[in-house]
């Protein structure tokens, strides 16, 4: 059984990051001066990481940007040793659990192309894509997918809300 655990205090937040920089500054070098400019939003409570626990154990984290009524999640990741046992696709349905009590309703992330495996868990439950994000200081292109945690959103509706959010940060998508 997979738990998600809030980790607000600065210092475990600083060791939860750390362990992350092997896996994300190859494909984002930005990473750290990214972690230097959103520390404040996840100490207040915007931007929040989670500890996924498994049998009592930390075995990965995410990372979620609170919007109004939808999130955007920007990581999900599960230590390598604990891959492939459907701890990612398990957190994922006790996250939607959770954002559904924070009564969010959409949820985006954006797939970069080196991950497959992420891809096809975000289709296996229920994401589908919306469009392309255009990053100018990366060198690939992000899809990005959502899922409506509310079963009344259009999909108009949900792509209009994704426009309002990417066009506020100067996110350039089609």
């Amino acid at each position: 059984m997979v738990n998600l655990n809030y980790i607000q205090d600065k210092e475990k937040l600083l060791i939860a990051f750390d362990s992350l920089k092997d896996e994300f500054v190859p494909v984002y070098p930005l990473f750290s001066e990214w972690l230097k400019n959103t520390m404040n939003d996840y100490l207040t409570g915007s931007r929040v990481l989670l500890g996924i626990e498994y049998s009592k154990t930390t075995v990965g984290y995410v990372l979620i940007h609170y919007f109004d009524q939808s999130a955007k999640l920007n990581a999900i990741y599960v230590f390598p040793k604990f891959r492939k046992k459907g701890i990612a696709e398990e957190a994922c349905k006790v996250m939607f659990g959770n954002l559904k009590q924070k009564k969010i309703q959409i949820l985006f992330t954006q797939i970069r192309p080196e991950y497959p495996n992420a891809r096809k868990l975000f289709k296996k439950l229920g994401f589908f894509q919306i469009g392309t994000i255009f990053n100018s200081d990366e060198q690939n292109n992000n899809d990005l997918y959502c899922i409506s945690l509310d079963n009344f959103l259009s999909v108009e509706f949900i792509k209009k809300s994704a426009l309002s959010i990417y066009t506020k940060y100067n996110i350039e998508w089609k």
